[in-house]
C-alpha cells in the first residue's frame, strides 16, 4: 500500500505541474495577444 500511495502522490504532483505549466502558457499567450492589440 505504501508504494501505491507514493505513486498516487507522484502522479498528483505531476498533474499539478502540468496544470501550472498549461495555465502559465495560456497566460503568456493571452498577454502576447494583448500586447499585439495594444501596440
Amino acid at each position: 500500500m505504501k508504494s501505491n500511495q507514493g505513486g498516487v502522490k507522484l502522479s498528483l504532483v505531476v498533474i499539478s505541474i502540468i496544470i501550472l505549466g498549461v495555465s502559465a502558457w495560456f497566460n503568456q499567450a493571452h498577454a502576447s495577444e494583448l500586447a499585439l492589440i495594444l501596440y
